[in-house]
C-alpha cells in the first residue's frame, strides 16, 4: 500500500487517485479470499500444520468475543496490525460464520481507513524521499544496530522458548 503511495507521488502523480482505487480493491479482494478460506475450511483449518501455530481454539474464542463486543473497533484496529495477525483475525471471521454483510460492511470501512492512511504515509515519504534518505544516511549505523539487536533478541527468544517447550515434555 505504502509502495502504491510512493509511485503515486514519484512517478505519476496525475494517476494518483486511479493507483489508490486499484490498491484499496486489492486489499478488499485479499481480505475476501482470506474469508472465504476460514469459512470453506472451517475446523480443518486446525489440521494444517502452520494455522494450527496461529489460530488455536482459544483464539478464535477471544476474537469472537472481541467481535460481539467491539465489532468495527476490532476491524479497523487489525487493519493496522502486520499482515499475518490480520489474515488470522479475516480467517476467524469465516471460521465462527460471521455473516459475509456483516464482514463486508466492517472490513470495506476499516479497509478504506487503513488502505488511506499507509497510502498518504507512501505518498508523503515518496514526496520527501530526498529528506527521508539523508536522515536515514545520517542515522543509518544506529536504525541497522537496532534491527539487528532486534532480530538476535527474536531470534534467542524463539530458541529459549522451542528449547523450554522440548525439554518440558521431557
Amino acid at each position: 500500500i505504502m509502495a502504491g503511495g510512493v509511485l503515486a507521488s514519484r512517478c505519476v502523480p496525475e494517476h494518483s487517485l486511479r493507483i489508490f482505487i486499484w490498491v484499496y480493491i486489492g486489499s478488499v479482494l485479499s481480505a475476501f479470499i482470506t474469508y472465504w478460506v476460514g469459512r470453506f475450511l472451517g475446523p480443518r483449518v486446525f489440521q494444517i500444520h502452520w494455522f494450527n501455530r496461529i489460530l488455536t481454539l482459544k483464539r478464535v474464542e477471544t476474537t469472537r468475543w472481541l467481535y460481539d463486543h467491539y465489532g468495527m473497533w476490532v476491524f479497523i484496529g487489525f487493519r493496522f496490525v502486520p499482515g499475518g495477525i490480520r489474515h488470522a483475525m479475516l480467517i476467524t471471521a469465516g471460521l465462527i460464520h460471521m455473516p459475509f454483510k456483516k464482514f463486508l460492511e466492517r472490513d470495506l470501512f476499516a479497509c478504506f481507513i487503513s488502505t488511506l492512511f499507509f497510502f498518504f504515509l507512501g505518498f508523503y515519504f515518496g514526496e520527501n524521499w530526498e529528506l527521508l534518505l539523508h536522515y536515514f544516511r545520517k542515522f543509518e549505523h544506529w536504525i541497522i544496530g537496532i534491527v539487528l539487536t532486534l532480530a538476535v533478541a527474536g531470534g534467542l527468544t524463539w530458541w529459549w522458548l522451542h528449547h523450554r517447550k522440548v525439554s518440558a515434555r521431557n
